[in-house]
């Protein structure tokens, strides 16, 4: 048997070469998670260096590398102020992104550390922001969505950007998952047409489909010769240019509706066939925690106009015991609980003492 040796980049002419082997490896173990993943850290990485010390990746050398706390409590500082990009446009980040973009270097010097680079985690243990201004994303009904469905049948390449959409819908895949898939993903069990994606954690996530849209994808493998089954050419950043030009056809002004929204739509649409089933809202989504469908669960059955603090200082009407009969008093106070039946003995035997 031949043993295959890998190179470990043993023995680097300059600490310059060190330290952009570092963390590229770093950058691709993050890939082998998920492409969008290594994308996000990649570019929190390289901002976080270029704003500290004005340079690219590959021209860090070991003092570089060095921070104070202060230092990188200044930067998160800096974050939250209104700043023009590379581009010149202005723009302000939001607290929840502040919070990912520390979370990515706080994560690189982690593996620094470990790698016996001369750093210290610790500069990084600030405090994050309160994502007070976190805007989740906006919930559409399966009407809705077909209108985009629809209407995205008219753009270039409309069929399999139509099919993107109600595939998402169907499922609740992510964009990333949905945007990685090969013709291998579909198939039949037990005579049920399914599909499959690589989801969060590198998991598996198995979904029945309807024949008649397997049948569609079928007919779009047949003029395709890539075993991906969406084009390199729908990628994330295009998809949002085509759910802006989508919106602006349709009228509809929502900032929080994104393609993400139609992973929503899926689960908001189970919620309502099963009548509210944390466990099958869970499977819809995909979510290890019961947590987040419970949370959506009690934001989709919210009704302002019910809740209780609106009948806080309200008389409590009691009209509907004045027709009540003697008999009628008993058996309604002997059906109540003890706590009211105790609170009446109390104000009767009060009465009784005045």
């Amino acid at each position: 048997m031949t043993a295959t040796v890998l190179e470990l980049h043993t023995g680097l002419k300059s600490e310059n070469e060190r330290i952009t082997n570092s963390i590229e490896t770093f950058l691709e173990g993050k890939g082998l998670k998920s492409a969008n993943t290594k994308t996000t850290y990649t570019k929190s990485i390289s901002q976080f260096f270029e704003d500290t010390r004005g340079k690219k990746l590959d021209e860090l050398v070991m003092t570089d590398l060095i921070f104070t706390f202060e230092e990188v409590q200044n930067y998160q500082i800096a974050l939250t102020k209104v700043m023009k990009d590379k581009e010149g446009k202005v723009r302000k980040y939001k607290n929840k992104t502040i919070n990912g973009k520390i979370d990515a270097v706080r994560s690189l010097y982690k593996y620094l550390m470990s790698n016996d680079y001369p750093v210290k985690r610790a500069w990084f243990d600030i405090d994050n922001l309160t994502e007070f201004d976190s805007d989740s994303y906006s919930v559409i009904t399966w009407e809705v969505a077909e209108q985009f469905i629809n209407a995205v049948k008219g753009h270039k390449d409309g069929e399999v950007k139509s099919l993107l959409i109600e595939l998402a819908v169907v499922t609740s895949y992510r964009l990333d998952s949905m945007l990685e898939m090969t013709w291998d993903c579909f198939g039949e069990k037990n005579g049920v047409k399914c599909v499959k994606v690589l989801g969060k954690g590198q998991k598996w996530d198995e979904k029945p489909i309807k024949k008649e849209l397997f049948e569609r994808f079928m007919e779009l493998k047949k003029q395709s010769d890539s075993d991906r089954v969406f084009p390199s050419n729908l990628y994330a950043r295009a998809v949002t240019r085509m759910m802006d030009k989508l919106k602006k056809e349709l009228g509809i002004v929502d900032k929080n509706l994104t393609f993400h929204s139609f992973k929503k739509c899926g689960m908001y649409e189970v919620n309502v066939i099963t009548g509210g089933d944390i466990k099958e809202i869970q499977r819809q989504g995909n979510h290890s925690s019961e947590l987040t469908p419970l949370k959506f669960y009690m934001e989709q059955s919210k009704d302002l106009s019910q809740m209780p603090c609106l009948q806080i200082g309200e008389q409590v009407d009691l009209s509907p015991l004045e027709s009540l009969d003697k008999d009628e008093l008993i058996k309604l106070i002997m059906n109540s609980g003890r706590d009211v039946q105790t609170k009446l003995m109390q104000t009767f035997e009060a009465t009784e003492q005045n």
